[in-house]
Order: structure tokens, then sequence, then C-alpha cells
């Protein structure tokens, strides 16, 4: 059960349900959110994006290259 709102609702409940060590993988040394979030396919800059019921929501590491 989630009766959250948004990404940022999300990761939240994930800390509340998993322990603090979910936010300590979740963010940058420096505190900086670290990972990628993908909803629904679409790439997302803002934690603040809004998130449904049925919603796809991906967390994945950045990737650098050429």
């Amino acid at each position: 059960e989630w009766s959250g709102e948004t990404i940022e609702d999300l990761i939240q409940c994930l800390v509340e349900k998993k322990g603090p060590e979910v936010e300590r993988e979740l963010k940058g040394e420096d505190g900086s959110f670290a990972y990628v979030v993908s909803v629904n396919g679409k790439i997302q800059r803002k934690l603040s994006t809004p998130i449904q019921d049925g919603d796809e929501v991906f967390f994945f590491t950045p990737m650098g290259g050429g």
C-alpha cells in the first residue's frame, strides 16, 4: 500500500519500509539524489514529478561513455 503522489513520496515510503540504508543508497555522498528515475519509460528530472497507480517507476544509475 502506498498513498503518496510524487517520486519523492515513493522514496520516503521505501525508506520507511526498508530502512535508512535505502536512503543512503539513493543519495550521493553530497546528499543529492544519485539515480536517474524513469516513469512509464520517460526520464524524470524532478522528484516532485507526480506518479499514479499503475505507473512503472525505475531507478537506475547514470551511465557515462561514448
